[in-house]
């Protein structure tokens, strides 16, 4: 069950968010150009107010749009503070995370790490705003983002879209 999960989600994510029509194929390809590497002048950290383009919820029967409340999902990480977000629907989360750097592309930022709201000890929070497992990539030259979060033993929920980059 986990593979097929993972050849879906893995044939989501090369295809930067549009959903593919059947598994990659089996045979190596080419490797592509490295990109150009970032200017020295451009040393981004943080990447806040990320919104979802497109997202998709995946199991282990394949992936499917999930456009729905889009306008109510907005996502953060900050590189240098190992810190990451998130704000969906009626609450807003954050936490610390562990962030990993692409060796041979430092431009190319992971932070994982489990999410809490951010209401006040001793509020109320809505309905469904338990910890969860969040992951934010970002690449620090575009500010193209994906994030995935939902995580559950039947599936998850991955959005793409655009940051705004900032020095720390």
């Amino acid at each position: 069950m986990a593979l097929p999960l993972a050849l879906a989600l893995a044939a989501l994510l090369a295809a930067d968010g549009a959903p593919a029509a059947s598994a990659p194929p089996a045979r190596e390809a080419p490797a592509p150009k490295a990109p150009a590497a970032p200017r020295a002048g451009k040393a981004f950290t943080r990447a806040t107010s990320c919104r979802p383009t497109s997202a998709w919820r995946c199991t282990a029967e394949g992936c499917a749009p999930a456009s729905e409340g889009l306008h109510a999902e907005l996502f953060d990480l900050d590189a240098a503070g190992a810190t990451l977000g998130a704000c969906l629907y009626t609450d807003c989360y954050s936490g610390k995370a562990r962030v990993t750097r692409d060796e041979g592309r430092p431009w190319l930022v992971t932070a994982i790490g489990v999410v809490r709201s951010d209401r006040p000890a001793g509020s109320v929070p809505p309905p469904g705003s338990a910890p969860f497992p969040l992951t934010v990539s970002v690449d620090l030259r575009t500010g193209r983002f994906t994030a995935t979060w939902a995580h559950a033993p039947d599936g998850l929920q991955v959005d793409h879209g655009a940051c705004e980059l900032r020095a720390r």
